[in-house]
């Protein structure tokens, strides 16, 4: 596989929408570069850790954000989130994990929380594949996952959900190809493999 990593601009320099845009942007730009990287620009899978998880889900549910590079996302990986429902953690329908972040990230207006949480989303252009992975035994990113991985399911799309034990909110994220992390290593090469069948 050839790997890209893309930045994004960062609150607050930057709005959670200008955020979303920066990697939509990225993927656009890499697909017009595909020939002279050697790339195939049609099977892309994007995988985003905690905020960028949040980035991730909110880029394979809405396609604005990846315009005309949308179509080549064949699966999306989201790492450790919690923030797929914004309205519930707003509104207290569901525990937030930092009220005070999210507050100053999202305001307190459902008529702009709305478009930028990933569940709203889902049943309109999905991304088809998804695997979501979360650290065991921590509730709020448990709960979230859980929650979005069933929504994804009940219109149809292929979603696996997995908690990993013996890990946390990082090293989740920071052992993936290690040996340490031999458990999420196997489930997203499993789910690479699947989703670009």
């Amino acid at each position: 596989y050839a790997f890209a990593s893309t930045g994004y601009r960062l609150f607050p320099d930057a709005s959670v929408e200008e955020m979303a845009q920066d990697v939509g942007v990225a993927l656009q730009t890499l697909r017009q570069r595909a020939d002279a990287l050697n790339i195939d620009s049609n099977n892309i899978i994007i995988i985003g850790h905690s905020a960028g998880a949040h980035l991730a889900a909110l880029i394979g549910t809405d396609p604005q954000y990846a315009a005309s590079a949308f179509s080549a996302i064949k699966g999306v990986i989201l790492l450790d989130g919690s923030g797929y429902d914004l309205e519930a953690q707003t509104t207290g329908k569901q525990e937030s994990e930092l009220p005070g972040l999210y507050a100053r990230l999202f305001g307190q207006d459902l008529n702009r929380i709305r478009p930028l949480s990933p569940m709203e989303h889902v049943g309109g252009r999905d991304a088809p594949n998804w695997l979501i992975l979360h650290v065991d035994g921590r509730d709020i990113s448990t709960i979230g996952s859980t929650a979005f991985d069933v929504s994804l399911r009940a219109e149809g799309l292929s979603s696996e959900l997995a908690a990993i034990a013996n890990t946390d909110h990082g090293r989740l994220n920071k052992e993936i190809g290690t040996k340490e992390g031999d458990v999420q290593t196997q489930e997203i090469d499993q789910f690479i493999t699947k989703a670009l069948r």
